[in-house]
């Protein structure tokens, strides 16, 4: 059950605490404890659904990620190496070093624009989003209660 304190005497000296897959965590930044409550039942309410998403999660790196998503997937040599190959020679120079949550369909759009001609045919481009393309989820922009 989500419950709230007071954490010094700002103007938003409010933050709650609530249960999420794996154990608790928290969101600061609320002006009275009612909204930090309401806003902490709306979370847990969110997990029972089975509709909450962490908010943390877009934070890992496109890096970081390509490496948890090639772990999940089982393909045959040609496949792992043709990823392999888009992966360091388009994906990662370029994307690497950015977290998820701060990616932009636009930007996405922008840099396939980018691909050289035999890497930019509509299916080659299918292929390069698959290889890249991240859960909705962890690209979602985080929740603000300021």
């Amino acid at each position: 059950m989500a419950y709230a304190e007071k954490r010094g005497k700002g103007p938003r000296p409010w933050r709650v605490k609530y249960k999420v897959p794996g154990g608790e965590t928290s969101q600061s930044g609320f002006e009275t404890k009612q909204a930090a409550l309401g806003w902490g039942r709306d979370q847990e309410a969110k997990v029972r659904a089975g509709t909450w998403t962490d908010p943390g999660a877009g934070e890992i790196t496109v890096s970081d990620w390509i490496d948890r998503w090639k772990a999940l997937h089982d393909v045959g040599p040609s496949t792992t190496a043709n990823r392999e190959y888009r992966i360091r020679r388009f994906i990662r120079p370029y994307w690497g070093k950015r977290t998820l949550n701060s990616l932009t369909g636009e930007e996405i759009a922008g840099w396939e624009r980018t691909l050289p001609a035999a890497e930019g045919c509509p299916a080659a481009r299918r292929r390069m989003r698959a290889a890249c393309c991240t859960p909705s989820s962890a690209t979602r922009p985080r929740h603000d209660p300021r």
